[in-house]
């Protein structure tokens, strides 16, 4: 098994990215430059990882590049970082990879690396989630969004302005349910998605017009996303996001609408947040870091490709919506998703539920009160 490894490293720097490499049961393959590195990758199985460094030109062009490979767009990315800060984490996750590993956790790199023993490069999830439609001017952002929907199982369609939306959702199914070696029966989507400045004149007065039902996820900039919920008001199972955040937020958007409001029995509504979060198991001195991908009252989703044990223990720390200050938390891990294993309803990380008696009062009270402001800020439908 394989790991592609690309950057400029000094020669110690090197063997110690190849010792974390061999530990874990894979071979490195060092590649000084992310264009020998897409040569190298256009032909031959895929690897297993992609492991690139976060100072390498081109970064984001490159990883842009192999989320539009159908060869490749399976493939975890790791980017290394020497600090974890938000501003990395965030941008890392929004480009189309998967994960900051840091330069100096040798260890880390080995872990992730292990948790993608059974990972098959070439596997396809199965597409049982029906099809959704993707609708965006943007080539990389329809491919960033395509891979995270194919990822869970969904089969996709693609469009590119308003009236393509509209004859891709208005699809009927033939009565039969058949189709010819020759002509595929079109099928009526299970969801659309499409950004607010989709030509000619965005998608709302469009789907309005041609009575169309299908749940829609709307995207636009974070700063106007009060300013398209009121234009979307009416419009039935109907969601709005953010198209600068990370892609698999669609993901989460997406389940959400689909649930249907009968579905939900949880005692607080998640809510989509993303910030750097240290975790470590009760007693550890070295923390761990990811993004977290959402949050409720009672518990916190993090996302990374090197989750804790499922049943363990641990000590968070993170820094809630609108606040200044890091609060300090306890919780118990009480689900894994790993990255092996496509598809689902959620990306590779762990659900955390909080142990409220644990946790520091005042911090925990920090906490409840800017989820509290976020929820209300932050409707669904």
């Amino acid at each position: 098994m394989d790991v592609v490894i690309i950057g400029e490293f000094p020669a110690e720097r090197r063997e110690a990215l190849r010792l974390a490499c061999t530990r874990a049961g894979f071979r490195p393959a060092f590649h000084g430059e992310v264009e020998h590195a897409r040569q190298a990758l256009r032909f031959g199985t895929p690897p297993s990882a992609v492991v690139v460094d976060g100072c390498a030109p081109e970064l984001e062009g490159f990883v842009e590049w192999m989320r539009g490979e159908g060869r490749l767009f399976t493939v975890p990315v790791l980017v290394t970082a020497p600090v974890p800060s938000h501003g990395v984490f965030l941008e890392v996750q929004s480009m189309g990879a998967d994960d900051v590993v840091l330069e100096r956790d040798l260890g880390g790199l080995t872990r992730r690396l292990a948790h993608l023993a059974d990972f098959d490069p070439e596997a396809r999830p199965a597409t049982r989630g029906g099809t959704a439609v993707i609708a965006h001017a943007s080539s990389r952002r329809r491919r960033l969004l395509g891979r995270i929907l194919r990822m869970s199982g969904f089969d996709l369609s693609f469009a590119q302005d308003a009236d393509e939306l509209v004859r891709l959702a208005a699809a009927e199914v033939a009565a039969t349910g058949t189709q010819t070696d020759s002509v595929p029966v079109p099928e009526r989507p299970v969801l659309l998605v499409a950004s607010m400045d989709l030509p000619p004149a965005g998608p709302i007065e469009a789907v309005r017009s041609a009575a169309v039902h299908t749940p829609l996820v709307l995207l636009g900039p974070t700063r106007a996303l009060d300013e398209l919920r009121e234009a979307a008001f009416g419009l039935p199972d109907c969601s709005v996001g953010s198209d600068h955040a990370p892609p698999d937020h669609l993901l989460f958007l997406a389940n959400e609408l689909l649930r249907g409001p009968g579905a939900n029995h949880r005692a607080s509504a998640r809510v989509l947040y993303g910030a750097v979060c240290a975790f470590r198991p009760a007693g550890g001195l070295e923390p761990e870091y990811g993004l977290t991908y959402n949050i409720s009252r009672e518990g916190l989703y993090v996302r990374t490709l090197d989750p804790p044990n499922r049943g363990a223990t641990l000590w968070l720390a993170l820094r809630p919506p609108g606040e200044r200050q890091a609060v300090h938390l306890r919780g118990e891990c009480v689900w894994v998703k790993k990255a092996d294993r496509p598809g689902g309803a959620t990306p590779p990380g762990f659900g955390v539920r909080l142990q409220l008696e644990a946790c520091p009062p005042e911090d925990l009270a920090a906490y409840h009160r800017a989820y509290d402001a976020l929820q209300a800020e932050q409707p669904l439908h």
